[in-house]
C-alpha cells in the first residue's frame, strides 16, 4: 500500500503562493513600462493650458499629501479632526521615468521580502507536521523547541540548526548539493538581504556591515543575490528582472529541498517534479 505524502499539501501551498508573488513582480514591470509610455505620449502634443504647464514642468502630474489626526485630541473633544503634516510628494513629467524606476525597484524588493517570509512560513508549518508524525510521543516538547528556535533566530540561524538536528537527510544535502555551497550560509545571507531591505533601503548591506561578512558569504551574495558592490556597499541589481527571478528561484528550490528531505526521512514519495525540456545554448 502506497502511503500518501502528508507534506504535499504544504509544498503545493508554498509553490502556489511563491508563484503568485513572482508573477506580481513580472506583471508590475511590464505594466509600469506601458504606463510610462501612455503618460509621456498623453502630454507630448497636448495643447490645452494644463497640458502645456505639465510639459513645461510648471505643474506636477501627480501630487499627494500626508494627512493624519491627533489621537489625543479626540479624548477631550470627542471629535476627530484631520490635519496636513506638510509632507507632500510631487511628481513632474521630467522626473516621471525616475519615479517609475523607483517604484519598480521598491516593489521588486518588497516582493522579494514576501518570498522570504513565504519560505519561512512554509518551513515552520512543514516542520510542525514533521514533528507530529515522527515524534508523536513528545511532539509538544519538540514543538516548544521549534518555537524557541524561531524566537531565537536573528538570521534564521537557530531555526536552520533545529531543522538539521531533526533531519539526517537535510544535514547531508545541506553540504552536498549542485550549488556547491553550504545552504546554511545561503540562508544566513538570505536573511541579511531581507533585513537590509527592511532597515537599510535602498542599500541592502551598508559599509559598516560588510566587514563582518566572510569572503565565502560575499561570494554567495554576488552569485545568488546578484549584488553589486557599489563603493563598498551591496545593492541588489534590479535593472533586469531576470536577476530577481534567479533569487526567487533559489528560494523555491530550498523549499523543495526541505520537502524532499522530510519525505525521505519518513519514506514518503517525494517525486512531484516533472522534467521540463531545456533550451540548449547554441553559443556553448
Amino acid at each position: 500500500m502506497i502511503m500518501v505524502n502528508p507534506f504535499i499539501e504544504n509544498i503545493e501551498l508554498f509553490f502556489k503562493e511563491h508563484l503568485y508573488i513572482e508573477t506580481l513582480s513580472h506583471r508590475l514591470s511590464s505594466k509600469l513600462k506601458v504606463y510610462q509610455k501612455m503618460i509621456e505620449a498623453g502630454y507630448k502634443n497636448t495643447s490645452n493650458e494644463l497640458g502645456v504647464r505639465i510639459r513645461n514642468n510648471d505643474t506636477p502630474i501627480f501630487a499627494t499629501s500626508l494627512i493624519i489626526s491627533d489621537i489625543t485630541e479626540s479624548i477631550q473633544k470627542n471629535e476627530i479632526y484631520n490635519y496636513p503634516t506638510g509632507t507632500t510628494n510631487k511628481i513632474y513629467l521630467q522626473d516621471f521615468p525616475n519615479h517609475i524606476k523607483e517604484t519598480e525597484t521598491r516593489y521588486l524588493y518588497y516582493n522579494l521580502c514576501s518570498c522570504i517570509e513565504n519560505l519561512n512560513t512554509f518551513i515552520i508549518s512543514i516542520t510542525k507536521k514533521y514533528i507530529e508524525i515522527k515524534f508523536a510521543a513528545d511532539k509538544n516538547e519538540r514543538i516548544n523547541q521549534l518555537q524557541k528556535a524561531i524566537r531565537g533566530s536573528t538570521k534564521g540561524d537557530k531555526l536552520f540548526d533545529y531543522i538539521k538536528s531533526l533531519s539526517e537527510n537535510f544535514g547531508k544535502f545541506e553540504n552536498t548539493n549542485s550549488w556547491n555551497v553550504q545552504i546554511y550560509n545561503w540562508y544566513q545571507m538570505l536573511y541579511t538581504i531581507r533585513n537590509g531591505i527592511i532597515h537599510d533601503y535602498p542599500i541592502v548591506i551598508s559599509k559598516d556591515k560588510i566587514n563582518g561578512i566572510s569572503k565565502p558569504n560575499r561570494d554567495i551574495l554576488e552569485h545568488f543575490f546578484i549584488c553589486k558592490n557599489r563603493e563598498g556597499e551591496f545593492v541588489i541589481n534590479t535593472e533586469d528582472t531576470a536577476h530577481i527571478a534567479k533569487i526567487e528561484k533559489s528560494i523555491a528550490e530550498v523549499g523543495f529541498l526541505i520537502f524532499k528531505c522530510y519525505s525521505l526521512d519518513l519514506n514518503y514519495d517525494w517525486h512531484i517534479l516533472y522534467h521540463y525540456p531545456q533550451t540548449k545554448d547554441t553559443n556553448s
